[in-house]
């Protein structure tokens, strides 16, 4: 199962900051960004906590649910890729966050 739209819609509208860096994130609509091009930094994407070949996330799709996810600008998205979500959180509170997090300022 996977999330859509409105659903990453809903999320952004309770709260359109990063859950990682806390940066105020841009919401693209489908079809706003060419098909074949990346999307920025800051465009809110949904980040699953467990990543893709997990136990936990296959858990949780055998069971016919969806896993758990945040909402998470593209920037921190693509950093995270498959760290696990307590090693990423680690990272980030790590005083390396600079050079990771450089939009933070």
């Amino acid at each position: 199962m996977s999330y859509n739209c409105a659903e990453r819609e809903q999320m952004y509208l309770k709260n359109p900051k990063c859950h990682w860096c806390g940066r105020i994130m841009r919401l693209y609509k489908d079809g706003e960004v060419p098909r074949f091009c990346s999307l920025p930094d800051d465009a809110a994407t949904i980040d699953h906590i467990y990543p893709l070949h997990t136990p936990q996330r296959n858990w949780y799709k055998r069971m016919g649910r969806k896993s758990p996810v945040v909402l998470a600008c593209n920037g921190c998205n693509n950093r995270r890729n498959n760290l696990p979500y307590g090693e990423f959180e680690k990272l980030i509170k790590s005083g390396n966050k600079q050079k990771y997090f450089p939009q933070i300022g």
